[in-house]
């Protein structure tokens, strides 16, 4: 006789509505200027650009209440809706023991575009750093840190003035939400909304290193389109990650949010471009 079941209890289902804890990221923050027309063209509409530096960490988050620890890679762009600033995920690749079932908690979730990676790489060794997230065999990021305790570009300053031991960051993210199912008997894509999620790190650790950093790219995750004009800056960190819940920002166009997204949360396949030979 089984001593499992499909069947969930009252407080399974309770608890699997209860935020999940993230405690100790630890790897690169870093931040670059790139194109600035490049990130306004991946933006759902309406949201609008706020800053051409994007920011991205590479961790691996060492205690997730829910999941065993897994790396996960975030780039994100400064961005306002209706007088709301906050910051968009543009993909986020995952690796670990835990990363499956966080990319599916993830996408299902909150539509944040997570997909798997080959491999990821958080290495330190003194004052050399390196972390490399892998996908289709393509390096995509690859960000080699000097943690001298000094940054590329003055810049860095303003973007990273929160980002102190023992502070507080604002990470509040906007998220497209979108259903896909049947209209009229048609598949179809509908329901476009824009959520901004109330989030925020704790700071624990930072060491500011100088960068180096460079974009691949496959089909699947172009995400070299958005260029590296020039590295601003990062750091060696620690911090934990908290959400703590989302305002519904109201109704957006559907497909032209689609547009934006649909790359960034799938691979080639899915859009008509996989060819396979037996």
């Amino acid at each position: 006789m089984s001593k499992y079941s499909y069947l969930a209890t009252d407080e399974e289902v309770k608890q699997s509505l209860v935020p999940m804890g993230l405690y100790n990221f630890e790897g690169y923050y870093v931040a670059w200027q790139a194109d600035a027309d490049a990130l306004q063209k991946v933006l759902p509409p309406p949201l609008k650009l706020e800053s051409d530096i994007v920011r991205t960490y590479l961790c691996m988050i060492h205690n997730c209440t829910d999941l065993p620890r897994y790396r996960e890679c975030n780039l994100t762009i400064k961005c306002s809706m209706n007088g709301s600033v906050g910051w968009y995920t543009l993909l986020m690749p995952v690796e670990g023991p835990g990363a499956e079932m966080a990319a599916y908690l993830g996408r299902e979730g909150m539509k944040i575009p997570k997909k798997v990676a080959d491999a990821f790489t958080i290495d330190r060794m003194g004052p050399m750093g390196r972390a490399q997230v892998v996908r289709g065999g393509v390096p995509l990021f690859d960000v080699k840190a000097d943690i001298n305790g000094q940054y590329n570009d003055p810049a860095a300053e303003e973007v990273f003035k929160d980002f102190v031991p023992g502070g507080t960051v604002n990470n509040d993210s906007f998220l497209f939400q979108y259903n896909k199912g049947y209209v009229e008997g048609k598949p179809a894509y509908f329901g476009g909304r824009m959520l901004l999620a109330a989030c925020h790190l704790e700071m624990k650790k930072w060491e500011k290193a100088t960068i180096e950093i460079e974009l691949g790219e496959t089909p699947n995750d172009p995400i070299a389109e958005i260029g590296v004009i020039k590295p601003i800056g990062g750091a060696y960190c620690v911090f934990d990650l908290f959400i703590t819940g989302a305002q519904d920002m109201g109704e957006v166009d559907t497909a032209e949010g689609i547009k934006r997204v649909l790359k960034q949360r799938f691979d080639v396949g899915t859009y008509g471009h996989y060819e396979q030979e037996l």
